[in-house]
């Protein structure tokens, strides 16, 4: 390979998006004012080709191809242009308790749309912002971007990240207060039942229908004085389909086996011919008539016990005529037998 190919491939591949990333999880959690269905899908696209950052620059100037951009969001052009202009107004909180202020950074302030053939997308974006989107030095979390791009509903898009980072801890729920709720999801609800039917049933709708990773949830309720409990709080808890189906599928395949094992037992009779039980005992050589009928009494009975025995303790015993000729012996050192009772 020449240098100038090894360029060229070196420079596609760079252009290219990786689609497993890691999102730093304070831009998960962090608020996204204005933020629209498209303007966090191009963000998390950002978030792929962010590669070569200048973060010694305050504003890294990135040049975007935008056929790349639009089959990887699945967005169309026009929708495209509309959100990048979204994106504009789109800010980010951030807040330093420490020092008490608050400052809102705007996601991308410069947008310039090339028309000519290759229809390159020019972009401006603070170093700040950058580092958010894609520091892994601390704490984030692995998200899958592509998966993102699927989900219709931006809630949906807005919280599944999240779950993936909830996923992550030691103890998998976490607990929203309204207040929360609103700031994440950047709306302005004055009830729970209000953010659970217009945000929180539509954004779990459709992560089970096109997420692995989708959740449960339920309303945190607490007593306030003397008055009824009242809602607090919403606790989310992370539900990964696959976990769930492949438990489901290995309770259903123990089931059927534990049926086949009962039905193999129920089944089975003992070979009496070939354990020749008759002769080891002495039966054979007697010509009592009722000691005769009561050890083959005595053999039904213990049949029957043996085979509640295996079912109540769930034995698969390979060779069954063995193993009852092992409970016969029992029974006997046991005295609790027809042998016990019986003079030959």
């Amino acid at each position: 390979m020449t240098k100038s190919e090894w360029l060229r491939k070196k420079k596609e591949e760079m252009s290219k998006p990786s689609v497993y990333k890691k999102i730093s999880n304070t831009f998960i959690y962090n608020t996204l004012h204005n933020s629209t269905l498209g303007a966090l899908k191009i963000t998390y696209y950002l978030s792929t080709i962010l590669k070569n950052f200048d973060y010694s620059k305050s504003i890294n100037t990135i040049m975007i191809d935008s056929k790349n951009m639009l089959e990887y969001t699945e967005l169309s052009m026009k929708n495209l242009k509309t959100n990048l202009k979204k994106l504009q107004e789109t800010s980010i909180t951030f807040i330093n308790e420490e020092e008490e202020w608050e400052e809102n950074i705007s996601l991308i302030p410069r947008i310039k749309i090339h028309i000519n053939r290759e229809k390159k997308i020019e972009i401006d974006i603070y170093s700040k912002i950058a580092k958010l989107i894609v520091e892994v030095m601390d704490k984030y979390t692995f998200i899958n971007t592509k998966e993102l791009m699927k989900l219709r509903n931006k809630h949906s898009l807005r919280i599944l990240p999240l779950l993936h980072t909830i996923n992550g801890y030691d103890i998998k729920q976490k607990t929203f207060s309204l207040l929360d709720l609103n700031e994440f999801f950047s709306t302005k609800y004055k009830r729970f039942i209000d953010i659970e039917r217009f945000v929180i049933i539509k954004a779990k709708n459709e992560l089970d229908k096109n997420s692995k990773l989708t959740f449960d949830y339920e309303m945190k309720f607490e007593a306030l004085g003397k008055s009824r409990a009242t809602i607090t709080g919403i606790i989310i808890r992370p539900k990964d389909l696959n976990k769930t189906k492949n438990s489901d599928k290995q309770i259903e395949n123990k089931d059927i086996k534990e049926l086949a094992t009962i039905k193999k037992i129920k089944e089975w009779q003992p070979n009496l011919i070939d354990m020749d039980l008759a002769v080891e005992y002495g039966i054979a050589q007697t010509n009592n008539e009722a000691l005769i009928t009561n050890f083959e009494w005595y053999l039904e009975e213990q049949v029957i016990a043996f085979k509640r025995y295996c079912i109540e303790n769930k034995k698969d015993y390979k060779n069954m005529d063995i193993s009852f000729k092992r409970h016969i012996k029992g029974a006997y050192d046991n005295k609790i037998d027809f042998f016990s009772t019986h003079k030959f």
